[in-house]
């Protein structure tokens, strides 16, 4: 008894000391991209001013547009490490939001031109998940798609709705991934993401990767033959 008490305790110990780590991890994140924002602006608005002092040239213009992206994919990333914070914060307080699926439905036919041809099978059913949410994954999985999207291809998802869940499958023509690197791809620490077609979206596929594991969804990329693959996102309903 006095082994396994001593056990237990030890058991808290390290709990509480993953916790601390845990929290230390979260407050260093969140400072970063408190503390980067200041001089990024300052950086980006000084560059902005001498960019539109000079004369006009087609070199100019070049560097403008490569001005304009970088300063994109910048605040971008910054927003997105802000927005993982806060997903991981309310995965550790247990909060659960839901939203109507009707309204979910709508977005999705607004933003990727879904049709669904049969009506709910619930007329209540909600998505585990706040609008906000819901609103976030949708822009990034289109731009996730847009990715790997062959040029002039219209991307369309298909939709399967049953009584417990929400699928939405898209077909990425231009994947060029084998499985092992599809299976890494939403792997926070993996390079396969730098070395993609979603190179440009930075956290962004992260970020749909965890709003799907929060409401309780899965989110996967298969690789088919000639380069191409499915994209598959399954979300619960209640």
């Amino acid at each position: 008894e006095a082994a396994v008490g001593e056990r237990t305790r030890d058991l808290n110990n390290a709990y509480k000391a993953l916790q601390q780590v845990d929290r230390m991890k979260r407050e260093f994140f969140l400072m970063l991209s408190h503390e980067m924002r200041t001089p990024s602006n300052g950086i980006l608005g000084i560059s902005e001013f001498i960019l539109n002092h000079c004369p006009d040239s087609p070199e100019i213009q070049d560097m403008k547009e490569s001005y304009f992206e970088s300063r994109k994919r910048l605040l971008r990333l910054l927003d997105d490490i802000q927005y993982l914070i806060a997903l991981e914060e309310k995965e550790g307080l247990g909060q659960t939001q839901s939203t109507e699926l009707s309204w979910f439905l709508e977005t999705l036919e607004g933003h990727l031109q879904v049709k669904l041809g049969t009506p709910p099978a619930k007329a209540q059913a909600a998505v585990p998940a706040s609008e906000a949410e819901l609103q976030q994954l949708v822009l990034h999985l289109a731009d996730l798609a847009d990715a790997f999207n062959a040029p002039d291809c219209e991307c369309k998802p298909r939709l399967q709705l049953s009584d417990r869940s929400l699928e939405l499958c898209f077909e990425l023509p231009s994947l060029r991934l084998n499985q092992a690197q599809c299976d890494a791809f939403f792997l926070l620490g993996s390079t396969v993401r730098a070395s993609s077609r979603a190179e440009r979206l930075g956290l962004a596929p992260i970020v749909a990767k965890r709003i799907v594991d929060v409401s309780g969804g899965t989110i996967t990329l298969t690789s088919a033959a000639d380069g191409q693959g499915l994209m598959t996102i399954t979300l619960p309903i209640a």
